[in-house]
């Protein structure tokens, strides 16, 4: 969106230790949620995020810009899709969907999305950033990664842990003769679901690497940066399955008191509050995607209104599907689950109380994830190169044990003490 956030990254990527490994980056523009309101912009991004078929995208334009096309009413505005072939084949959806004009049917169900129009700025955002990345002459090969303006990095270490996820998946690639389409460098989670990741889910199915493995053929738990498969539902079933069968037989070999104790424990530790579930792993924040990864997103996309709108038989309406549900879901169900990987060690943390635009309520939450984080990963928030405001909420933070927001901060510091000890 430019402006500060703009600035904050120019100023992260200039700091000494990242310009000596990272090329200055190349900004994608954002998109306002607002502008979504109207329908000319409206087609305007959506054409830009490479989503309407070209010949509905320029009778559009052209009877906007030839005064064809009225805005007195819906159907003066789409006459001018008449004589052009509705695109039948590949597409999904009802039969009634599917006898619309894809640009017709994407409006009808965006147009009442209310506050679901955040995400699907968002999702535009992305959509035109990785069009700009593979329309280009040099497509894939000459960017690394994607990256939002919320991120903050660890100056020191984040080129080598974005080369690390990098090469082994390199090296996983050749050795299973697989392909990954789809890698985060960046990801975040609650912290119950965090915890499963880096303490149960990180260390039995990270793949590793052949240099990371000593003479006596033990495997360094003190690796260098390596990959493992995106987190998902069945994993954890596997894995809460093997903590049930252990509770089970260790209750054999305890006597009735012991059994029914271990047994309350247990059920009190499954609590919602507790037990990891849900959407496990999310963040589109840094990441990286294949050219063929991208080819099938978009056709996905392309084709099928219902994988970016979709609303229950009770719901009024629509909501949006996120970007950060979308890129690995559909690229799993392309390539397989193996085709997402995400970095065993995060290159890329979001931004300690950076507003949201899309869930602000959930800011603090982010803080304490991502503090869990990089605890987790023998960091802290001194490590991340963040801005001078940054580093007074996580002290105000450490000091109080509440997140504020930047108005919060001021407000509270606003208060001072005179000589007389009067509040000013």
């Amino acid at each position: 969106m430019g402006g500060d956030r703009q600035k904050k990254i120019e100023d992260l990527f200039s700091a000494e230790s990242m310009v000596s490994t990272f090329e200055s980056p190349t900004f994608s523009p954002g998109v306002s949620s607002r502008r979504l309101r109207n329908r000319s912009h409206f087609f305007r991004i959506a054409n830009e995020a490479g989503l309407l078929p070209k010949k509905e995208w320029e009778a559009i334009r052209n009877a906007s810009e030839e005064r064809l096309c009225g805005h007195h009413c819906k159907e003066e505005f789409f006459a001018c899709l008449n004589g052009i072939a509705v695109t039948m084949e590949g597409r999904k959806g009802s039969q009634q969907d599917n006898e619309l004009h894809y640009s017709v049917e994407l409006w009808r169900k965006a147009k009442s999305i209310n506050r679901g129009r955040s995400v699907l700025a968002c999702l535009f955002a992305h959509l035109i950033a990785m069009k700009k990345i593979f329309s280009s002459d040099s497509a894939s090969s000459s960017f690394d990664l994607i990256v939002e303006d919320n991120i903050r990095s660890d100056p020191q270490n984040c080129a080598k842990k974005v080369w690390g996820a990098i090469n082994a998946c390199n090296e996983w690639e050749k050795e299973r003769n697989l392909n990954c389409h789809l890698r985060f460098f960046g990801w975040l989670g609650s912290t119950t679901n965090l915890e499963w990741i880096m303490q149960t889910h990180i260390p039995k199915r990270k793949y590793v690497r052949k240099d990371c493995v000593n003479e006596n053929r033990n495997i360094d738990q003190n690796s260098d940066v390596t990959i493992v498969p995106f987190p998902r539902p069945e994993y954890l079933e596997e894995d809460l399955m093997i903590v049930d069968v252990e509770l089970e037989n260790s209750a054999d070999k305890k006597n009735e008191v012991d059994r029914i104790e271990e047994k309350e424990k247990h059920e009190k530790s499954d609590t919602k509050t507790n037990k990891p579930g849900g959407n496990l792993c999310w963040g589109a924040y840094a990441y990286w995607m294949s050219n063929e990864g991208y080819k099938s997103l978009m056709e996905t996309l392309r084709n099928d209104v219902g994988a970016i709108l979709w609303k229950g038989k009770r719901m009024r309406n629509y909501l949006v599907k996120p970007i950060d549900k979308i890129l690995p879901r559909q690229t799993m169900t392309k390539f397989g689950p193996s085709a997402v990987q995400i970095s065993s060690q995060p290159a890329f943390f979001r931004a300690p109380m950076l507003t949201s635009k899309i869930h602000a309520k959930w800011d603090p939450s982010f803080c304490v994830s991502t503090e869990y984080q990089l605890q987790s990963n023998n960091l802290d928030w001194s490590n991340l190169l963040l801005t001078d405001i940054e580093r007074e909420i996580v002290a105000q933070q450490q000091k109080s044990g509440k997140w504020l927001t930047v108005s919060e901060l001021k407000s509270s510091s606003s208060v001072t003490r005179t000589d007389n000890g009067t509040a000013k």
